[in-house]
């Protein structure tokens, strides 16, 4: 397997808010590892603005979801 690049991108660029009901459900070492991991953390700190993205320089995009407030709602029934 060769070598790849990871970007993120976020509706406005720039630093993106973490889940903090996921940080306290994912505690496993792996999980807690990720998040303190420097080389990581320009992941969610220094993220694209999706605007400035043009799929086609990707030969994948993997799109997240996030917490919304309709999402909340539904959860919370």
């Amino acid at each position: 397997m060769g070598d790849f690049r990871l970007d993120s991108a976020s509706p406005k660029g720039g630093s993106a808010p973490v889940d903090p009901a996921s940080v306290e459900t994912f505690t496993d070492k792996e999980s807690v590892d990720f998040l303190n991991d420097t080389k990581f953390k320009g992941l969610w700190n220094e993220t694209k603005k999706i605007s400035e993205v043009k799929a086609a320089n990707y030969d994948a995009v993997f799109v997240v979801g996030g917490v919304s407030l309709g999402n909340l709602r539904i959860i919370q029934g």
